[in-house]
């Protein structure tokens, strides 16, 4: 008995909104509902255009530096041939940072890792720590050197 009561009466106060609100009385659900799912066709449809520019612009990327520094290409390339006896990541990165970095724009690896693989200077744009709180900055430090940018998340 007390929920149909109070059914009633919030039915009543809603008609009453309805009622004295011109934007609320021009409401069709109906209307919304598809003015939502054309937006939900647009944003999917934007979404895969925008993947497939970052993918057309990593190409052009690569293609260029490819072609800017021949000597980091040839290097890049002997050590792809190679079956054994490759030339460490630390010395490769050095030898040709550029090309490396066209092929793979992002890495992801722990302090340590970073530390032992890779030459001591600036080779990112942005080095990102997730769970960053869990990360000693004796650690972090070396990992930060080698970027532009820091962003610790966590």
């Amino acid at each position: 008995m007390a929920a149909d009561l109070s059914k009633a009466w919030l039915t009543s106060a809603l008609e009453s909104i309805i009622a004295t609100e011109a934007a609320l009385a021009a409401f069709k659900g109906a209307a919304h509902d598809r003015v939502v799912e054309k937006f939900h066709r647009l944003d999917q449809s934007r979404i895969e255009l925008m993947a497939k520019r970052i993918r057309r612009a990593a190409a052009e990327r690569y293609i260029k530096t490819m072609n800017e520094y021949p000597q980091q290409r040839a290097a890049v390339r002997l050590e792809l041939q190679k079956k054994t006896r490759h030339m460490p990541l630390r010395k490769l990165m050095l030898a040709a940072p550029e090309v490396l970095s066209a092929i793979s724009p992002c890495y992801m690896a722990s302090p340590l890792s970073v530390s032992q693989l890779l030459p001591p200077q600036v080779l990112f744009d942005v080095v990102i720590f997730d769970e960053g709180s869990q990360v000693l900055p004796e650690d972090a430090v070396p990992a930060i050197i080698r970027g532009n940018h820091t962003i610790i998340a966590g």
